[in-house]
């Protein structure tokens, strides 16, 4: 080792100390530190005492640090206590690294405070820090405990000691010469009983493989309370901390298991029961810090239940509530049903603890059935059942000699179309169809009729066709008793502004206007037109505050005229009117949200207090004392080409249909 020699007075007279402030004979006078020995083990420091005063010396010793100012605070101590002769030395060993400068200052500490020299230069070769000895751990070491680290040439300056375990960060709490502590950070794991010590003292670093195995998870067994499929299960016991959520597998008995997500402290695994559970008490596979456990008997889960004695009527396809208990509010599909008829099928839309709403269907049309059905509770039935009788309100009466749908209107027990250009009659009772009359033509024969109605025993329909004076608009009379079809004045409004019709004592009312040609362009003149059925003329009124723009679907309720518009899908355009007689003018009784386009110009009639409002996909019901509308579900309705050419005979809607490529006459009863 390289010594050095300061000698003579030189460095006493260059030496000042604080002390020589002080009364000469209270507090001790010394030296600046100088370096006896350096070499890569560290430094030795070395003091000359000149006066050792009246006060007692409590400690004695260096403070060393790379800062020149103020390295009391900001350096390393290195110190002895009792009363030194008239020279100390000391030897720093540790916080130093090779090639920088350091300063250093030497200090002696009496009852009346720290008497310290001023500071002296040197460059570093270097020292031979921390020598880990030892680590203590408890017992059952686990997240939050204080571990011990013991070691020489230790740092007594806390924040120069970091410690990573398993690079998780762990907080130094507490310092002495022998041994440091530090917390288990909770986010610190295991491999096969050892852990990976990262650890800085100071300027060195040490990385240690040594034996680190958290504390077992302990499981609570033997549930004590019914856990509900409403709210996330919990998994109780001790140790349970994991650095992330761990995979939960549901064991069925089978081949299926089910990968859930969970959340752990250290007393509580909670995860969702996404899953269908074959037992009351199951078992579960549990993955925490890298480690698989089976659990059994940790969660005892409630039954489900229907209430008992419901009876249900339904339509196929529309939605019913069943009502019970401890469903899986967590996926419909986590709820498994039994129903004793394999030709129905059904589809759960929303899951409550104490509801389900639920529809049924079958591939098969038109036909009623019965079912029982009950819910499984984890493996098994439950006791209680649901009866189900699902009721299609439609039946097929009969089949009809006709290739597309036309328009039906009803006289008594006999309902009327036009095709081909003829009138057709269907006899209900006889179940019989029949050609009753031809149909006058100029062109083409008459197929579907824009105006078609009913009316005091005869029927009244429009036949409309362009030609070189413009579009002409035919209007017929057909008098089922002679089988006549009569040609009745022209309808003057244009067949492409006609926007609604209905028939009301006298006279039929029609909706409509016509075009003025003009120099280079034309206009619309709207108008109400009313037709005599006696006198067998039209007449022109002042037009309607209707919007002219809008078609109108005109039916009767109670002797009294009303029509349904909804034909901007953009906004709340879907109106109720009612016809003032006295002023000839709609009045908007209300306006509902926004429905497809409905569009038909030939009146209809309720049935009871409903009137049902077909639009291009899909069946309103109206109801007329409350006026709510409400969307009507239909299984395998066809919407565009059949249920709105329909019409009513007593309580019953009769409209065609084709089923299986054939055309059929479909009765629909709405009270069954």
């Amino acid at each position: 080792m390289k010594k050095f020699f300061n000698i003579l007075l030189l460095i006493v007279f260059l030496s000042s100390c604080e002390e020589e402030k002080l009364p000469e004979l209270v507090n001790p006078r010394f030296s600046v530190a100088y370096i006896q020995e350096i070499d890569e083990n560290g430094v030795t420091f070395a003091a000359n005492i000149y006066d050792i005063g009246k006060k007692e010396i409590l400690e004695y010793g260096f403070f060393y640090s790379p800062k020149s100012f103020d390295p009391v605070n900001s350096g390393e101590k290195i110190s002895s206590t009792g009363q030194p002769e008239g020279f100390f030395e000391l030897t720093a060993n540790y916080s130093m690294v090779a090639g920088r400068e350091y300063h250093v200052v030497a200090f002696i500490r009496t009852e009346s405070g720290l008497i310290v020299s001023n500071p002296q230069s040197f460059i570093s070769q270097g020292s031979t820090g921390f020598i880990f000895e030892k680590i203590e751990l408890p017992d059952h070491v686990y997240y939050f405990d204080t571990i011990k680290i013991f070691g020489k040439n230790l740092t007594q300056k806390i924040d120069q000691i970091r410690l990573r375990i398993n690079n998780s960060e762990s907080t130094i709490v507490s310092l002495n010469q022998e041994f440091f502590e530090a917390i288990v950070p909770n986010t610190a794991y295991e491999f096969g009983g050892n852990a990976t010590f990262n650890l800085t003292v100071s300027e060195k670093q040490l990385t240690l493989i040594l034996p680190f195995s958290l504390t077992e998870p302990e499981f609570e067994l033997h549930a004590d309370f019914e856990q509900k499929l409403s709210e996330p299960l919990v998994i109780k016991g001790k140790y349970l901390r994991n650095i992330t959520s761990p995979f939960t597998d549901f064991i069925q008995g089978t081949n299926e298991e089910f990968n859930i997500n969970a959340t752990t402290t250290d007393s509580t695994i909670t995860f969702e029961p996404r899953a269908i559970f074959n037992s009351n008490t199951p078992s579960f596979k549990i993955k925490i810090r890298g480690k698989e456990y089976v659990i059994n008997n940790s969660v005892k889960l409630a039954p489900k239940i229907f209430e008992p004695n419901q009876i249900i009527q339904v339509w196929p396809r529309n939605k019913v509530k069943i009502k019970g208990s401890n469903f899986n509010t967590y996926g419909s599909q986590f709820n498994k049903l039994s129903l004793d008829n394999e030709a129905v099928k059904f589809h759960i839309y929303e899951v409550t603890e104490n509801e389900m709403v639920i529809d049924f269907y079958s591939d098969n049309f038109f036909i009623d059935q019965d079912l029982k059905f009950t819910v499984f509770s984890h493996g098994e039935l439950s006791k209680n059942t649901v009866q189900v009788g699902i009721s299609d309100p439609r039946s097929i009466y009969m089949d009809l000699n006709m290739d597309l749908a036309r328009k039906f209107r009803s006289i008594g027990n006999k309902v009327y179309y036009i095709d081909n250009g003829q009138i057709n009659e269907i006899d209900l009772n006889t179940k019989s169809q029949s050609i009753k009359a031809d149909i006058p033509y100029e062109y083409f024969p008459l197929e579907n009729p824009e105006i078609f109605l009913e009316h005091m025993g005869s029927l009244y329909f429009s036949d409309s066709y362009n030609s070189e004076e413009g579009n002409i608009n035919n209007f017929y009379k057909y008098d089922p008793v002679t089988n006549v079809v009569t040609s009745l004045p022209l309808i003057q409004s244009d067949p492409f502004l006609q926007k609604w019709v209905f028939a009301y004592g006298d006279y039929i009312y029609l909706g409509g206007g016509e075009y003025i040609q003009g120099p280079s362009d034309f206009t619309i003149n709207y108008h109400t037109y009313k037709f005599n059925i006696h006198s067998l003329s039209w007449q022109r009124i002042p037009p309607s505050n209707y919007p002219a723009n809008f078609g109108l679907y005109t039916f009767t309720h109670n002797n009294e005229i009303y029509g349904m518009q909804g034909s901007n899908p953009q906004s709340n355009n879907t109106s109720l009117y009612k016809f003032n007689l006295s002023t000839n003018q709609w009045v908007k009784l209300k306006t509902f949200e926004t429905y497809a386009i409905i569009n038909q110009s030939s009146p209809n009639t309720t049935i009871g207090d409903k009137t049902f409002i077909s639009s291009n996909d899909n069946l309103y019901s109206l109801d007329m004392n409350s006026l709510s509308l409400e969307k009507v579900i239909l299984q395998g309705f066809s919407y565009l080409d059949s249920f709105r050419q329909g019409t009513v005979i007593d309580n019953y809607y009769y409209y065609p249909l084709k089923v299986n490529g054939k055309m059929k006459l479909v009765k629909f009863n709405p009270l069954k």
